[in-house]
This record gives structure tokens, sequence and C-alpha cells, in this order.
């Protein structure tokens, strides 16, 4: 592979010499805070060097040519649980930190993450990104079908209803927070949310405050079962490649996530890379 020399030589110039290593074979900047993501993306932006965000567990292993020239963003050292707020039915941690470790460090203290509960093998932050989400109980399932189907549907729900606020690094180089509307900020955007899933096209979740339940609602939710999800798939229903027609022929959701890309990453410092 040919390493991106040029970018490597500004890293090892702007940050201590352990944050970069290299995970079979591909380099990997390992940020310790939201600062140090944000400033290697404007690095990265000022250069035109491409990054590749991962955690662990996201499904999506960076091997192979569709890697070649990049730097790995990791969220290794992101793991903390940041804060737990009893009275306030809130968690904060970082976008390195296990999902499944959430409930082990708070149901102590009577609370607990419901989808914290799937047996989904990654970060925080990975989880985030890909959109993690389950289909509830039997016991839950509406008592109607839907559209007129034999069957009726088991409802959904994702790691997106859970996000309170999210703090990223843009593709643009900044270190900023995104927050979702609550009752007690009614006036807030649902910004944070277009985050899930985003499969980090649009930046770095360096941490995570999550709305969580008291521990007496657990026995709602203890059978439930992951949904598929699928990288290839993202790209299939975000994204079309119909060369000069491509505007006329994109979906509201196509169009929607394009716009959104442009605007969030303009110079596409998080490209979309096409594992097959």
């Amino acid at each position: 592979m040919n390493a991106p020399n040029r970018f490597i030589g500004i890293l090892t110039d702007n940050f201590p010499d352990d944050r970069l290593t290299y995970q079979k074979g591909i380099p990997t900047f390992h940020p310790e805070d939201i600062d140090e993501a944000a400033k290697c993306i404007g690095l990265a932006k000022s250069v035109g060097q491409k990054l590749y965000v991962t955690g662990f567990g996201n499904n999506i292993d960076p091997l192979g040519e569709a890697f070649n020239g990049l730097i790995v963003l990791r969220t290794d050292r992101l793991g903390q649980m940041i804060a737990v707020n009893e009275s306030d039915l809130s968690v904060v941690v970082g976008a390195g930190f296990p999902l499944r470790e959430i409930n082990a460090k708070i149901e102590p203290v009577g609370l607990f993450l419901p989808i914290g509960n799937l047996p989904y093998v990654g970060s925080v932050g990975g989880a985030i990104a890909i959109g993690l989400s389950a289909e509830l109980p039997e016991e839950h399932w509406q008592s109607k079908p839907r559209h007129g189907s034999e069957e009726p549907t088991p409802p959904q729900i994702s790691i997106e209803k859970y996000i309170l606020r999210l703090d990223v690094a843009t593709a643009v180089g900044e270190a900023k927070t995104f927050g979702v509307a609550t009752d007690k900020q009614s006036h807030g955007e649902n910004y944070a949310k277009i985050f899930s899933p985003s499969w980090g096209l649009f930046g770095f979740i360096a941490s995570a405050k999550f709305r969580v339940a008291p521990l007496s609602a657990k026995p709602e939710y203890e059978n439930l079962r992951g949904t598929e999800l699928s990288y290839q798939r993202f790209l299939k229903e975000h994204l079309t490649t119909d060369g000069e027609n491509q505007e006329r022929r994109q979906s509201p959701r196509q169009r929607y996530f394009s716009q959104l890309k442009n605007k969030l990453d303009p110079d596409n410092v998080l490209p979309v890379i096409n594992t097959h």
C-alpha cells in the first residue's frame, strides 16, 4: 500500500508519537479527545487527505485496495463512562465505550439503556453510526396487521430514539455539539439524529449523551431481537450512480442524504468506501 507519507509527517509534527500506529499495515490515528480529532480532520482537509472513521464492531474491516491512501481515524481511546445523572435519567459516554458495558455500569444505580441489551459487539460510536435497531418482543406487537398484511408487524426501536446529544468532530475540522429537541428544550433541533445512521460519512462522533430508563422498565425489553444492518444496503438506499441524470433519478432519501453530505463534508474528507 502506498502510505500517504506527507500527511503522516504532518501528524507526527503536530501530535505525540503514540497517536499514530499501523493497524494491519494501515496508518491509524488515535485521538484522545474531540479536539485532537477535529484538529486531525482540519489538517487532512487542508492538504486533501482522505480519512476513514472506525471504532470496532462496525461490520467493515479496513482492508484491501479500497483503503489505499487513506488514514484511519479510530475511536478506541475515547472509551470512558463520562457521567451518570440519576435524576435526569441520562448518561454520557465516549464513542469508544463498548455499548454492552453501559448497563453493567449503570444498573447498580437503578438505570439501564434498553437498546444496550442487544448482543452487539461494538462501540457506542459504531452503534450510533450504523443506526443499531431492534424488534420489540412479541408482547409489544401491534394487534392489527399493517397495510393489509396477514401478520402483525413487530415494532422497532433504534439507538436514535435514545440520543440526547452528540459531540462531533465535523468533517470541516470543528468540534461541535449537536442536540435534539426535548420537553425541556423544545426549541432544539433533532440535528444529532442525522448521524444515525451515517456510517462515519458526516463526522467523527466523540461522545454521546443518552436518555436511559429506570431499571423497573427492564422486563419490557428482555427479548429484543437485533435487526440486520448492512453497509452495502445503506449505500444502495442512500446513494445513486446515475451519472448526468443522478439528481433527477434520486429518491427523496437519496436526495436528502446527498444534501447533508454536501453540507457537512463539502470537501469529501470522509469519502464513501465501496468495499465490494
